[in-house]
């Protein structure tokens, strides 16, 4: 069990916390982002990425350092799962990693044509989801299905 209560509705474009609604821990969340300075971020498009591609769309596989992804991604999955209609599977494609040292750098708006699930982590940042602001605090994360 990944969620404190099983009966948890996710919904797109809606912000929940991960540290409130699963059985995730903040010092998990820290190790990642404490992270966000390794030499294998590469600088690209205004911010530090670092990117995994999934193995036959089913899961990732992380090696040392970054076996401390794993119970995060799980949450995030479960979360994924939370929003599939019945009889469909989510096909994991790539976990991307946005690391921004400071308040100045962001992503311009953009869509994608298949679901996603963004999770924050460290200080609390403004995004535009079509056309609303929201604010994401460190362990929110926010279901997307085409949003801009």
């Amino acid at each position: 069990q990944l969620f404190r209560r099983p009966d948890l509705r996710v919904a797109f474009g809606k912000v929940l916390n991960v540290l409130d609604e699963s059985f995730l821990l903040e010092s998990q969340l820290a190790s990642v982002l404490s992270m966000g300075e390794s030499s294998e971020f590469r600088w690209w498009a205004g911010r530090c990425m670092l990117d995994f591609k999934s193995q036959e769309g089913r899961s990732f596989s992380f090696s040392s350092p970054w076996t401390v992804l794993a119970p995060i991604v799980d949450v995030l999955v479960a979360v994924a799962k939370k929003t599939m209609p019945p009889r469909e599977e989510v096909a994991l494609i790539q976990l991307i990693l946005n690391y921004y040292p400071d308040g100045t750098s962001r992503v311009r708006s953009h869509r994608h044509r298949c679901r996603q699930v963004c999770l924050s982590l460290g200080a609390s940042r403004r995004i535009e989801v079509d056309g609303q602001l929201l604010t994401m605090h460190h362990g929110d994360c926010l279901p997307l299905f085409g949003e801009e």
